[in-house]
């Protein structure tokens, strides 16, 4: 519960540690059209991001994504997990870089994958133990 608290409700990069038990931050993102692929298992679509938002190869010198501002989720669609209940100002941004015609199939990804995945989150019970 303490670390979906983190990932959903902080707005805060996570403490987490690696398969090999490395201690790290990291920030959480859905990758949209992996979520919405029904051939991939959804769990595929989480991706833990550094707590610069920046994966880098090349010993650091290649920059692969770069998610360390809302236009840079944006175009990579990748969804700040962060974000999950507050989806609404993140997709007002997300709708203005997409903006236009040309665009539309994009802005109805989002909200497929609004209805598919983040609906989810507000409409789970979470079980709580009482004495």
């Amino acid at each position: 519960m303490t670390s979906l608290y983190q990932v959903t409700l902080r707005d805060q990069v996570v403490d987490t540690f690696t398969p090999k038990n490395k201690k790290v931050k990291r920030w959480f993102y859905i990758d949209i059209q992996k979520a919405l692929d029904p051939s991939i298992d959804r769990e595929e679509a989480i991706v833990g991001i550094p707590e610069d938002r920046i994966i880098r190869t090349d010993f650091g010198r290649e920059v692969i994504l770069d998610l360390s501002s809302a236009q840079g989720e944006y175009a990579a669609l990748m969804y700040p997990v962060c974000q999950v209940f507050e989806w609404d100002n993140w997709q007002d941004g997300f709708d203005e870089h997409w903006g236009g015609d040309g665009n539309k199939s994009v802005r109805d990804e989002f909200r497929a994958f609004k209805r598919q995945v983040l609906d989810n989150f507000n409409g789970y019970y979470v079980p709580v133990i009482t004495p």
